[in-house]
Parts: structure tokens; sequence; C-alpha cells
């Protein structure tokens, strides 16, 4: 860990293989390839391009709390519709799957997270991307420092960079500008939002202040690494990718992480609030210590799961939605657990399939419910009428003993009485007898 860290400290950026296990990668990449599936690329036609601003609209910038999908370059076709399979027609997914994706914030929030080590003691993180660089035409990113579109005072900004597949350097490993980390932010060069925005000419919404860089003096070392593997990115350091020019992809899972003490600038293109406790921008020790605020059921589909984390896998303090999110996630479990019992091998589902299963699953646990009320009734119905005909009899019993013991008085007490009367006499006799002898 040592030499890691020496080696963040004197280049900017330090590489430590097999960060991440087989099983953790697949995770990653079977919940990626389940957003791609269940998205309609006609709700989404944003391009994300680096080498000029094409996402800055207002899609883009309200994608802090959510999970936004942002296509390559020439894609489209003039009819806006996609030419090649959505597949491999992204060029990344973001900026909120460290929140709204399980398996993302289980890797986001493992203790495997690096920030006490580099000194970030109390580290919030405002986005997280899926990045895919797909074959032939993955494209480029310029030179940059990531503080440029992360702007915090004091700027310690620092990037999680996992590779989910080789990065080579035919297919668009990161390239590095050893040590440039310590010349500051260049030019105070910043990704700012446009104050003007929206205006009349078509003007982007995200803008660019103070003087353009020119990263071609530093001396440049490309840095391929192994699946698993993850490379720590200072704010600061200049650092690139070229084209995806072979035959297989790059998918990476990166995202950023600033000291909860920052000013945040509220002119960067993200919108944070670092002092409120905020769904989307967990603090990390917190989330150390409570990796999962509830447990949120995963269902077949993606659309669900991301509405029951956003909706219902955070804590409120009205007791009133406390209960109802509650009371979703217990619906939804359950939902879950029978919607597996019918369907083991099925572990993903379209949308529509899902809403199809779930509807019939309710209408089935609807008329379970209503036999069931209808049993307790008839239930309760049939035990009173037990109860009322065992009062009945018991009411008769009850009466008979009385009448009986009524009799049996009588009889006793006359019986009693002709007793007491035949003693008398013989009393009279005996003493009759006795003053007859005197």
């Amino acid at each position: 860990m040592q030499n890691i860290i020496e080696d963040f400290e004197k280049n900017g950026y330090a590489v430590i293989d097999d960060f991440l296990a087989e099983d953790e990668i697949q995770s990653l990449r079977t919940a990626c390839h389940e957003l791609v599936e269940d998205m309609n690329p006609n709700e989404h036609k944003t391009v994300f391009s680096t080498i000029k601003i094409t996402h800055g609209d207002d899609y883009f910038l309200t994608s802090g709390d959510k999970i936004r999908y942002f296509f390559e370059e020439g894609v489209f076709n003039e009819d806006g519709n996609l030419k090649y399979d959505k597949h491999v027609s992204l060029n990344k997914i973001g900026h909120a799957l460290h929140v709204l994706s399980p398996e993302f914030r289980k890797v986001t929030f493992s203790d495997k997270n690096l920030a006490r080590a580099i000194n970030l003691k109390d580290p919030v993180i405002p986005q997280s991307m899926y990045i895919f660089k797909q074959p032939k035409f993955g494209g480029a990113v310029i030179p940059h420092q990531d503080g440029t579109y992360l702007y915090a005072e004091p700027m310690k900004v620092v990037g999680m960079w996992i590779a989910l597949e080789d990065a080579t350097l035919e297919n668009g490993c990161l390239w590095f500008a050893p040590g440039s980390h310590k010349c500051g932010l260049y030019g105070n060069y910043r990704s700012v939002r446009n104050p003007e925005w929206p205006a009349k000419d078509g003007s982007s919404s995200v803008i660019y202040e103070g003087t353009k860089p020119n990263y071609d003096e530093h001396t440049w070392k490309p840095v391929p690494v192994k699946k698993g593997s993850l490379i720590v990115i200072d704010g600061l350091v200049v650092h690139k990718s070229e084209r995806n020019t072979s035959e297989r992809s790059r998918h990476i899972y990166t995202f950023h992480m600033v000291e909860n003490s920052s000013k945040w600038s509220e002119r960067n293109w993200k919108k944070v609030s670092f002092a409120q406790t905020d769904f989307v921008y967990f603090s990390l020790s917190e989330q150390l210590k409570m990796p999962h605020s509830k447990n949120v059921p995963k269902t077949p589909s993606p659309a669900i799961n991301n509405m029951l984390s956003e909706r219902c896998g955070k804590r409120y303090d009205n007791p009133i939605k406390e209960g109802l999110a509650n009371f979703i996630l217990i619906i939804f479990t359950l939902i879950t657990k029978i919607y597996g019992y019918l369907h083991p091998n099925k572990s993903y589902a379209s949308h529509r399939y899902w809403i199809i299963s779930c509807s019939i699953i309710s209408f089935a646990l609807i008329v379970l419910v209503i036999l069931a009320y209808q049993l307790l009734i008839w239930s309760a119905f049939l035990l009173h009428s037990i109860l009322y005909y065992f009062a009945y009899l018991f009411c008769l019993f009850g009466a008979g003993l009385g009448v009986a013991g009524m009799v049996f008085f009588d009889k006793g007490a006359k019986a009693s009485e002709g007793f007491d009367k035949r003693a008398s006499e013989v009393g009279s006799s005996v003493r009759d007898h006795v003053q007859k002898f005197n």
C-alpha cells in the first residue's frame, strides 16, 4: 500500500491490480446490460463528446440524480433512429449509478474504497459513470484534468477508474502526463454553466472559461491494465484516451470523490449541496457503516429497481412516508419471491414482461386475500354459531339442573319435616314414661 501512495503522490495516479474479483466484475457488467436492455433509445437521444460540446442540454444538466444514457457521435441516421444496435451505440451511462443501482452502490461503498489511504477524511461521491469505449468507433477523450469539470475549493478531487475489461493500447487505455498534477489547474480552465442559457442563439448550456491549456508539451505515458484493475486518479493530473480502433470494447466503471468540507462551485454543471443530507451524494464514512439504507429487493426489471432504490431505498423523517415506503418494499419483495419461484431460471425480464407478471401475481394475491378474508368470515360465523348453540344448550342444561334441584330439595324438605315430627312424638313419649316412673 505504501508504494501505491507514493506513486499517487509522485505521478498523480496509481495502479492497483486485481482490485475487483471476477464475480464483482460480472455483477457490474450484468447490471449495465440489464439497464441498456430496458432502455428505450427514443427517450434518450443525447450525444456525448469531449471533442465538441454536443451534450450541454437539459437532459445532461439534470442527470446528477438519475441514470441517463449518452450515445456516441454518428450512431443516429437522418430520421433520428439508431443505425446500430443500442448496446454498441452508447458512449456512457451516468451520473447516479452509485445511488440508484444496487450492484454499483455495493462496489462503490465497499470496504475496499481507498479514500482513507489517500488522505480523504470525509469524502462524498458526486457522480459515477459506466463508459463503454465501443469497438471501432469508441470516441477519444481529449487531454484534460477532472478538476476542470468538478471544481471545488480546496481542489481535492479523486477519481476511481475500474477496468471491467482489459484496457490496451488498441482499445483505448488511459494515457497520463506523470507529475502534471503538481502544477494545479492549468489556466484555471473550467467547464461551467452558461449563465445566459437558454439563449435564443442556441448556445450551449455548458461553456468554458479561463485559458485553454496546451497539453502537447507533456510527456505521455500509456497505462494498459488488466480487467479488475483500479487506477486512482488525482483530479489535477492530465490524462486522456485515444479512439478505440480494435474489435474489442473497453468497459470501465468510474466515480469521483470530493471532500465533504469542500466548497462546491455553484457554476459547476452539476448542482451539489454537501451541507444537506442528500440521498444522491452519499458520505462514504456513513455508507461504510451502513452500506445499504434498506434491503431493496432486486426485481428482474432495472427500471423497477431504479424506482425502488430512488423512492423507497432511503429513509424518511415523515412516519407516513416511511411507512408507505416500507409497505411498498414488502409488497415488491413478496412479488419478487413469487416471481423467482415461478421463473427460477429467468433473472432478467423486460419492463413490459415484468409489469404483466406483476399484474398477474398481484391479481392472484388479491384473489387469495379475498378468499382468505371470506374464509375468516365464514370461520368466525361458524365459531359464533357453535358458541351460540353451546350457550343455548348450556342455558337449557342449567335450567334443567335448576328444576331438578328444586324438586329434590322440596322432597328433602318434606322428608326432613316428617322426621322432625316423629322425633318430637318419640321425645314426648319418653318424657311421659319418665314422669310416670318418677
